[in-house]
């Protein structure tokens, strides 16, 4: 069953380096944000936005930052949720780093080493596994260890996909996992 969503519902644009937020009715909210990449949580409370090395986590209805930090590289791609809105998965060129967010203070918890090219996609499948796909054309599931802090994790084998550049991973509950591809040689 999916948590209630505010009143206020409200969508991000991404637009030069720009996030726009909207409200269902049409009407854009004040302020904008910089960002390379956001999305919501599932319950639709919060945001991330990232820009360059900064990653925020803003309430979507007040705007108010709940957490901010910073990940080694400067080149954030894309960024997910957990389903239970606790970790932000951040990919930042061929790497994914963990981020528990349950406290003012932000911490790394995971690091994944193991792709040649960048990362093009991320997706939480449950709280503990997160699967990203690369340009390099692999999909990688990986285990999240909460418990353990700074962990390094380089998966030996990934699993290679023989398709085009795969452009995004996206889960559906009465499906399994969707991949797809851009057609791009």
């Amino acid at each position: 069953m999916l948590a209630s969503l505010p009143q206020t519902l409200s969508t991000l644009y991404l637009c030069d380096k720009k996030l726009w937020q909207w409200d269902t009715n049409g009407h854009q909210i004040k302020p904008l944000f910089d960002g390379s990449c956001t999305t919501f949580s599932l319950d639709g409370i919060q945001f991330v936005s990232c820009y360059g090395a900064i990653v925020i986590v803003q309430n979507t209805c007040s705007g108010a930052t709940v957490a901010e930090f910073q990940v080694a590289n400067r080149n954030t791609k894309c960024c997910c949720f957990s389903p239970d809105d606790r970790l932000i998965a951040i990919a930042a060129n061929n790497t994914a780093y963990i981020w528990d967010i349950t406290n003012p203070n932000p911490h790394l918890v995971e690091t994944f080493i193991g792709y040649t090219e960048n990362i093009t996609s991320l997706a939480f499948s449950s709280s503990s596994t997160l699967i990203s796909a690369s340009e390099d054309k692999s999909v990688k599931f990986w285990q999240i260890c909460a418990l353990s802090t700074d962990q390094v994790v380089i998966n030996p084998g990934p699993t290679q996909i023989t398709s085009p550049l795969i452009s995004s991973i996206s889960l559906q509950a009465w499906d399994g996992i969707a991949i797809s591809s851009d057609m791009m040689e």
